[in-house]
């Protein structure tokens, strides 16, 4: 091949792979603070979000019947809903319930043989999507310090065999096994260093043990006469863990989180549902529809005093299977209408019981995030509950280096995430929390979106933080104002330290030439300093002479 094409080649190469890791740098998309990736939202399965939740019972969507698994709890990220249908996990975009395709089901075992039938929930982490063991019941998988955890159900003859696995994040690698008495039907819970697990035997005992999370090693255990088959939650020093009674009550039991004691225990329904913590309480449900009563229960999570309950009955609120959740001053917890199916779901105030709402539509674990509540119902539905309003985000989209003493364009990703149009608002940037300009979007249609550019000229080098607010004067009333607030980080640095190509003298002027690119690009593949100022180009560096090439 002739020389001067080779090297033309790889410099096109070269470009077109720096455009694209560039491009993803650049492009700085906050993660919400409310999604909700795992069982009850995250390692500890506290099952509360700080996000605003529907006052009212007002449907924003309802799936097609993609044969969601009863009893199973979505989780929510990057904007899509993923949903245990079975023999696959599906995606759907949370704000319309579109359906977008099937996951990739990451985690041990063979994808063939995956398979959950029961109302394992589904987990997610960095773009992966676990649905429990392969061999499961029920239990989930738990995502946390690079590891995950889930465990199979046993083999059903002499003490069950069940047993918990810890795996690699990173390359599946099996680090530790856990055997229990009876089946592992839970989902671990994670806290400093540490997993907490369930074991049961059916109508018989339980079994709850604390482990270090790198060997696997047993720290404590406990022995209680009823089944411990759900999941533990853990809050500051606290495991809650719940118990299911095939005669009668239950309980709810809270354990000393590093030596296992009980801190005080209280009669509950019959239940395998995870505890909730919010507002200073802990929100249990239970009752299995046909043979107990039906209730939910909410107690002070230090000393386990009543705080309210509802009307215990047969045809009651809470189940055995429905975990309930807390979001903005309410608690949303499913009806069934048999003991593996729901009537519909209600909203309950956190505070004192008292009903806000319901609806005969979904009933499942719910989960909460961006203002919406999602929980799978009847016919292998999945209802999304949201108030009927728009629902404005903000990104910033930044190179990682701007420039010190000259004008740069910051551009603002503005998008109306809601079922509603928002009239005019105000968007403002701030820099290390001092405002430097304000403007005003006239109106921005639902589900669109639109950029918003400011000038910015530094006047010193080192890092800054951008910070951009929306609607702060609060001109509109949105679903969720949690995502109206985005900071970044970015460093200013002076041209002439390194670029001796983005100078008014220089041959395009402040604009990057494409020759200047590809005598960056030479330098930076073969390690030479930069003409005149002597640098070394860092991959940094090089990232933001094409980010200059692409704008000039």
């Amino acid at each position: 091949m002739n020389i001067k094409i080779f090297k033309n080649v790889l410099t096109l190469t070269i470009v077109l792979i720096c455009i694209v890791t560039v491009s993803s740098n650049v492009l700085a998309t906050p993660t919400m603070e409310d999604e909700w990736h795992q069982y009850q939202k995250d390692a500890q399965h506290i099952g509360f979000t700080n996000s605003d939740a529907p006052d009212t019972s007002t449907i924003l969507w309802t799936s097609g019947e993609i044969g969601a698994i009863s009893g199973s709890s979505p989780a929510i990220a990057e904007g899509k809903v993923y949903v245990n249908c079975g023999d696959t996990v599906k995606m759907l975009d949370m704000y319309t319930g579109t359906y977008l395709g099937d996951a990739e089901i990451s985690g041990s075992g063979e994808s063939e043989s995956w398979d959950s039938g029961s109302w394992t929930s589904v987990s997610y982490h960095d773009g992966k999507v676990w649905c429990g063991h392969p061999n499961g019941v029920n239990g989930g998988t738990t995502i946390a310090d690079g590891k995950y955890y889930h465990g199979d159900f046993g083999e059903g003859t002499g003490d069950y065999g069940g047993k918990y696995y810890c795996y690699d994040e990173s390359d599946d690698t099996q680090l530790w096994v856990f055997p229990v008495i009876g089946h592992a039907q839970g989902t671990p819970a994670y806290s400093d260093n540490k997993v907490y697990l369930t074991g049961c035997l059916y109508m018989d005992s339980g079994y709850v043990h604390c482990v270090d999370a790198d060997t696997g090693s047993e720290i404590w255990s406990r022995t209680f006469n009823r089944e411990t088959d759900g999941t533990p939650t853990i809050y500051g020093d606290i495991v809650y863990v719940t118990t299911y009674n095939w005669d009668g009550y239950g309980d709810i039991i809270a354990l000393n989180k590093s030596t296992g004691q009980t801190i005080w225990s209280q009669t509950i329904q019959r239940t395998d549902s995870a505890p909730s913590i919010a507002y200073g309480n802990v929100y249990v449900a239970g009752g299995c529809y046909g043979y107990s009563d039906l209730q939910t229960q909410c107690f002070n999570a230090t000393t386990g005093q009543l705080v309210w309950k509802t009307t215990e009955s047969g045809s009651g609120i809470g189940d055995w299977r429905t975990s309930p959740v807390v979001a903005d001053g309410k608690v949303f917890v499913g009806q069934p209408d048999d003991p593996y199916s729901y009537a519909g779901l209600y909203a309950l105030d956190a505070f004192d019981g008292s009903e806000v709402w319901s609806l005969a539509k979904g009933g499942a674990s719910p989960a909460v995030s961006d203002g919406i509540v999602f929980t799978v119902g009847k016919s292998g539905k999945v209802y999304a509950y949201a108030e009927t309003a728009p629902d404005l985000e903000t990104s910033t989209i930044v190179q990682s280096y701007v420039s010190s003493e000259q004008s740069n364009n910051i551009t603002v990703l503005i998008k109306n995430n809601g079922n509603v149009d928002a009239d005019s608002f105000k968007i403002m940037m701030l820099v290390d929390g001092i405002t430097l300009d304000t403007k005003t979007v006239s109106s921005l249609a639902n589900a669109s979106n639109t950029e918003v550019t400011f000038e910015w000229t530094p006047t010193t080098e080192g890092e800054c933080e951008l910070q951009v607010a929306i609607d702060t004067q609060n001109s509109i009333d949105e679903r969720d104002e949690a995502n109206n607030y985005f900071a970044t980080t970015v460093t200013s640095v002076d041209d002439v330290d390194w670029n001796p190509w983005n100078d008014v003298k220089s041959d395009g002027g402040i604009d990057i030439t494409t020759t200047e690119l590809q005598e960056g690009i030479y330098l930076w593949v073969n390690d030479i300093p930069a003409p005149n100022t002597g640098e070394k180009i860092t991959t940094e560096m090089l990232q933001q002479l094409i980010y200059d090439w692409l704008n000039s």
